[in-house]
């Protein structure tokens, strides 16, 4: 953020980090194990930190580069100062956002497949409901006919109990060897 008051920061916070680094692979490759990588859709609560920053960073570098550099501003008067400062901030801003507006987050290539399987996820969808619906209809469709089988047990019971209807029932000395033949022929 202060690279215009501090040039030699950036080098420094370089140097920094690739010692810092260089001794986390040391520690990870000799001393830990493999720490257990996680995986994350989003860099999630640090999006809004790192966008906050930027802007933040704006305000100051615009701030130090017109305040305290007197071979750009030149002999402007302070309110030409603020004037000079709010215009090239206020440019720097619209740069920011047209750069965001115009690149994508996401490769057109990662777009395309994840409309691709967003339609498959809605096809997929479509069809459990069919499914579901058809598996309500036969539900439907097995209570009817157990429905009807539970009618037609009644009426037999009920029709079981005359005894006309038991005598018409009682198999014949002939019938029953015919059966026993055919089961004889069967376990042949």
């Amino acid at each position: 953020m202060f690279a215009a008051a501090f040039p030699s920061g950036p080098l420094i916070a370089m140097i920094g980090c690739i010692l810092d680094t260089r001794t986390k692979v040391f520690v990870f490759l000799n001393a830990l194990r493999r720490p257990i990588a996680e995986k994350a859709g989003t860099i999630g609560d640090w999006k809004p930190i790192y966008e906050a920053m930027s802007i933040i960073s704006l305000f100051t570098n615009a701030a130090l580069l017109y305040f305290k550099t007197e071979a750009t501003i030149g002999s402007y008067e302070d309110i030409g100062k603020l004037w000079v400062y709010v215009i090239a901030l206020m440019i720097i801003l619209l740069l920011k956002y047209l750069v965001i507006l115009f690149i994508y987050d996401k490769p057109g290539w990662v777009r395309d497949k994840e409309e691709e399987l967003d339609f498959i996820k809605e096809e997929q969808l479509d069809e459990q409901k069919d499914s579901k619906s058809i598996q309500e209809n036969l539900q439907r469709q097995n209570e009817d006919l157990i429905r009807e089988l539970e009618r037609v047990y009644m009426d037999l019971e009920r029709v079981s109990n005359d005894p006309k209807f038991k005598a018409n029932l009682k198999p014949t000395i002939k019938d029953l060897n015919e059966i026993k033949k055919g089961k004889n022929k069967a376990n042949k």
